[in-house]
């Protein structure tokens, strides 16, 4: 098979167009058909798992609701749609009316918020440009390939870019929903005007590439990207319909912005023989930061719901908890942590579940 027709050298099987992230088939992105090396195939490599968690994690934030067109890259064309979405992980992640509820009862949160995964979707979208123009600084001219991977990973730059600011859009949306506030409705109409600019850069990151780059790359300028920006411009027109141009004293009261997300080292699950029982779940953490509570969360294989197992402290420093011996089953660690409420593994990682007793 030629080199060129075996590549699909993003293997983004799922995207020669707009997946539906409803119920998405994206394939993991791999650059093992590229032709680049050393440097240039480190950065492309950091590219990837960076464009792949973008993927990952927009497929998780936003599910359009039951009766919603099929949905395509944006997830929703209107603002208030995309505002109304649940999340692709309920038990683990946070909407955005949810967060808008829970932050106006003053309540902590006990799960990820939709400020980690703007945090998330910002951080890896700036990644994911700094790989590209590694790789594209380092390739030689004339590897047509590599260019035209590198064009495509910047159209995942875009879209991650779009996703943090509607996800922003979003909160101030429920937030002036909720609360009635004028200003968070300015806010939403700011924001969202934002992220139809991002959308535009996604469509001109899609359209751009040299003749000889066109022809191999997996990417295409798609016709639905052309109908999304059109509603996604209808969308900031009626916002500005409700509040623009606003009264000067909105522009100086006090809305939410999203708060930095604190760091927080990585923790490792390991899942270990046991005598008896099927496995242990150990949870090991930095003596730094200890967990004030953690748990395995556990289900056998098509149930939906997740029963828990607290984790104890273990001579060795770690927490750990006994799996039952009927396995198969899918895992998870709920651990409180300095900075809140965390998972291991995460629910944007591969896998995003632990495998226990038995495949």
């Amino acid at each position: 098979m030629a080199r060129r027709t075996q590549m699909h050298f993003l293997a983004i099987v799922a995207l020669g167009g707009a997946p539906a992230f409803a119920a998405p088939a994206t394939a993991p992105l791999s650059i093992a058909a590229v032709g680049a090396r050393g440097e240039a195939r480190a950065a492309l490599e950091r590219g990837v798992f960076a464009a792949q968690r973008i993927l990952d994690v927009v497929r998780l934030a936003v599910v359009p609701g039951v009766g919603d067109p099929v949905a395509g890259w944006s997830l929703g064309a209107t603002l208030p749609r995309y505002a109304a979405a649940e999340t692709g992980d309920a038990r683990r992640l946070e909407s955005t009316r949810e967060y808008a509820r829970r932050t106006l009862a003053g309540a902590a949160p006990n799960r990820i918020t939709p400020e980690a995964l703007i945090s998330l979707l910002r951080t890896d979208a700036d990644q994911l440009l700094v790989s590209c123009d590694e790789a594209a600084h380092i390739a030689p001219a004339a590897d047509v390939e590599l260019r035209a991977a590198v064009a495509d990973l910047r159209v995942f730059a875009a879209l991650g870019r779009f996703h943090a600011l509607r996800l922003a859009a979003a909160v101030h949306y429920n937030l002036f929903l909720r609360a009635q506030r004028l200003a968070e409705l300015v806010s939403a109409t700011y924001v969202e005007k934002e992220a139809l600019q991002a959308w535009r850069d996604l469509m001109a990151a899609a359209s751009a590439a040299d003749r000889s780059a066109a022809r191999v790359r997996p990417l295409r300028l798609a016709a639905d990207w052309e109908a999304d920006l059109v509603r996604l411009e209808a969308s900031v027109r009626d916002l500005e319909s409700q509040c623009c141009p606003p009264d000067p004293r909105l522009l100086r009261e006090k809305i939410w912005r999203p708060a930095p997300v604190p760091s927080f080292p990585e923790p490792r699950v390991e899942v270990l023989p046991a005598l008896g029982e099927a496995s242990r779940v150990v949870l090991r953490l930095p003596p730094s930061a200890p967990a004030a509570r953690a748990s395995l969360l556990i289900r056998s294989r098509g149930d939906t719901v997740f029963r828990e197992i607290p984790l104890t402290a273990t001579l060795g420093g770690g927490l750990e908890a006994a799996v039952p011996a009927s396995g198969p089953f899918e895992a998870f660690v709920e651990f409180d942590g300095p900075v809140g409420i965390r998972f291991a593994p995460a629910p944007w990682e591969r896998p995003s579940l632990l495998t226990l007793g038995g495949s």
